[in-house]
């Protein structure tokens, strides 16, 4: 329910300052020194609302306008969201918090489910390629990766109402002690609270959402460590949002319960080493007609995660560096359906390391880094991945440039839904001989990065061998729908541009262009439901203008043409608009007043073919700050 973080990031907030303290120490470079840049597709969020109409914000809010991922949505996006990154499918993608990937086991589609306020969390970064490989986990594609921010003696108290009987509120507490509180460290505490409700744009798409969270933290300038408990629950339909049959009111009500632990301590400069553990619960209960509950078979899932990870890097001088990384996880699944597999439980492991060597270059820098990673399960077989990067920095007349080249492979095995879903005919059938997947990436970049001008571009390769997804005969009117191993190639690039002309105006475009040639091996079979749903272009439009003293205008705009599928009844090509004017008044600092659309062009693009749009939504929000 984030209301005005337009005014929360523009205005007041510690939080942010402070979070943005610490990502330069991390980065260990002073002004005038060449920064060793990321590659392009490690990125912060570019949208510029950060923050819904239709209620409150969640993992998924800031990443909408991102042009290396599409929030692929049943309803709004906070409602359930497949995140897909690069033209993959929503279980290439991987979700981590601190040091631990975040996992369901129980199918992908719930990655995104996070309990987690993201007043809490840093802007997201992408990692795909060579440092998915080393730093996901059972995740081929890519990576969707936060990190705790430092607690700050603030709060939000927010709310408003829209169209559709929707109501929101929420609350944000922080309190932090004086800095040798507790063993010489400063003791922080945050607490958030959120709730929502609404009709829905359609009819029978209503919602009803509430969230938890509690986070204590301790900290000093050399590590903090954060112990999270958080719970939410949702309720809410949408037609056809699986099946892409939007005559059966399809429903969901689902709750989480997560806790995690991680520590992060930084040493010799610019080394660091972090440990997280997390243990999550997963309850869900679907109906495939809200209006007749149990209509057909139950369908309910208890699913049990716990997992640990610890990871680092070490600079051993100034030219040789070692990353490494080492995850177990342990999971369990009980349910009332996916019961045709040969297990319901599941270990996992993964050790990744990379070594990093430094060469000067003139008035430039050479990264070589080259290492590899084994993951491995106890009912699956093993996989080694190897890794290898070589990156050149150089000064600018006003920055840095960088140039990279890649070669990197992930892996994963498929999920229970895949796995243990009824064999045969049916809308998704599953297989319970699933191999593990294998991802190959090749890539090149370019980044510039000249003060308040920031461009970066990336061509890559994906091929997929065993890529796990619903395939099935396309002529047929009658859909149905079987998981098997199928071969993919995608050819993509993803470009970046963002510009700060003035301390109130700031302007980001991005552009994405993605290919995939499929090889179904079966006949009779020339479509998949998830892999084949990609956009072939891909533009993205964000602008933040404080054109006023006391008033901000944000947009976020993306066009798209779709890769054409039969079972769309909308047309390939979508334009949306997102748009907010926030007014924040002279005589109460911290007071904030917004007005916000969601699809203000009313476009009624279906996500998935076959499930209706989430259409044009108004609210009205006020927060008040402290």
């Amino acid at each position: 329910m984030k209301i005005s973080q337009v005014l929360f990031l523009a205005s007041l907030c510690p939080v942010v300052l402070q979070a943005q303290d610490a990502a330069s120490d991390l980065s260990g470079g002073d002004e005038g020194d060449i920064v060793r840049m990321p590659s392009f597709h490690v990125v912060s969020a570019a949208a510029a609302n950060d923050t819904p109409s239709a209620g409150f914000a969640t993992a998924v809010t800031a990443l909408r306008f991102d042009p290396a991922i599409d929030i692929q949505s049943r309803g709004f996006a906070e409602t359930q969201s497949d995140i897909v990154i690069r033209g993959g499918i929503f279980s290439n993608s991987g979700l981590r918090v601190g040091a631990v990937t975040l996992t369901d086991p129980q199918t992908g589609h719930y990655y995104s489910e996070l309990p987690i306020d993201p007043m809490m969390l840093s802007s997201p970064a992408i990692l795909t390629g060579a440092d998915n490989a080393l730093s996901g986990f059972n995740s081929s594609v890519g990576t969707v990766e936060y990190h705790f921010l430092p607690i700050a003696a603030a709060g939000t108290l927010e709310g408003g109402f829209g169209e559709d009987n929707l109501y929101f509120t929420r609350m944000v507490t922080g309190w932090k002690s004086t800095d040798d509180f507790f063993a010489g460290r400063a003791l922080g505490v945050q607490t958030s609270a959120a709730y929502s409700r609404g009709d829905g744009t359609i009819e029978n798409a209503g919602h009803r959402f509430q969230r938890y969270g509690l986070r204590l933290q301790l900290s000093d300038q050399n590590g903090q460590t954060d112990l999270y408990g958080g719970y939410q629950k949702k309720t809410y339909g949408w037609p056809g949002m699986y099946t892409g049959r939007a005559s059966y009111d399809e429903g969901e009500k689902y709750e989480v319960a997560l806790a995690i632990l991680n520590h992060t301590q930084t040493y010799g400069g610019d080394s660091h080493w972090s440990f997280g553990s997390y243990a999550r619960q997963f309850l869900d209960d679907y109906e495939l007609k809200r209006s007749v509950p149990g209509y057909y078979t139950p369908y309910q899932h208890q699913s049990h995660v716990y997992g640990a990870a610890l990871e680092g890097t070490h600079n051993f001088d100034e030219e040789w560096s070692l990353a490494w990384q080492s995850q177990a996880q342990a999971d369990s699944l009980k349910s009332t359906d996916l019961i045709y597999g040969r297990f319901m439980s599941r270990s996992y492991w993964k050790q990744a390391a990379e070594l990093g060597r430094l060469f000067a270059a003139g008035e430039g820098e050479i990264l070589v880094q080259a290492g590899a990673a084994y993951e491995d399960t106890n009912r699956d077989s093993g996989s080694g991945s190897p890794i290898a990067k070589i990156t050149y920095n150089a000064p600018s007349v006003c920055g840095t440039w960088t140039v990279y080249a890649e070669y990197s492979r992930a892996t994963q095995v498929a999920d229970y839904t895949a796995l243990n879903s009824k064999p045969g005919n049916g809308s998704f059938a599953g297989n319970a001989f699933l191999p593990r997947e294998r991802a190959d990436n090749y890539e090149l970049g370019f980044g510039w990065d000249c003060g308040k001008f920031r461009f970066g571009t990336s061509v890559f390769r994906r091929k997929h061998h065993d890529l796990a997804d619903w395939v099935y005969d396309s002529t047929k009117a009658t859909t149905f729908r079987v998981v098997d191993p199928m071969d993919m190639t995608v050819l993509g690039t993803d470009t970046y541009v963002a510009w700060v002309p003035a301390k109130t105006l700031s302007i980001s475009v991005g552009y994405a262009w993605l290919e995939s040639d499929a090889d179904y091996n079966r006949v009779n079979v020339d479509a998949s439901f998830y892999a084949m749903n990609y956009p072939r272009h891909r533009a993205t439009t964000s602008i933040k203008w404080a054109f006023f003293k006391n008033l901000e205008l944000r947009v976020d705009a993306e066009g798209r043409v779709q890769e054409k599928n039969a079972r769309r009844t909308s047309g390939n090509d979508a334009f949306f608009v997102n748009a907010s004017l926030a007014w924040s008044p002279d005589f109460l600092k911290g007071l904030s007043v917004s007005v916000i659309a969601d699809n203000l062009t009313d476009c009624d693009f279906e996500d998935f073919p076959g499930s209706p749009a989430d259409r044009r939504q108004f609210a009205l929000r006020t927060s008040y700050i402290w």
